[in-house]
């Protein structure tokens, strides 16, 4: 409920302003007039997407369209991915070198 709250108060405060739409389209950049930040902790999320690292000592998952990189032990996730696009279903390389993003 909160959230849904929330949404509906950013989307409208970004209807009432103009969009510059004579630029060329960019995946990365703003979707529209920027709000400010949102800064949150969680310790759980719905929805998410998950891969062990080939040597099992690390884990991969998306979390609300970001990558996130977590040691298998748990701890803090640092991130690996940011911005307006929206990273999902992210896998190891064989050899885990590389990441995969779809």
């Amino acid at each position: 409920m909160f959230m849904l709250n929330l949404m509906f108060l950013a989307a409208v405060a970004a209807a009432d302003a103009p969009i510059d739409r004579t630029g060329k389209w960019d995946v990365n950049g703003p979707l529209g007039p920027e709000q400010g930040s949102l800064a949150f902790t969680t310790s759980e999320g719905t929805w998410m997407n998950l891969d062990v690292h080939p040597d099992g000592d690390r884990l991969l998952f998306d979390l609300l369209g970001d990558l996130y990189l977590l040691s298998i032990d748990g701890g803090e996730a640092k991130r690996l991915t940011d911005g307006a696009a929206y990273d999902f279903q992210a896998r190891f390389s064989p050899d885990g070198s590389q990441v995969l993003n779809t």
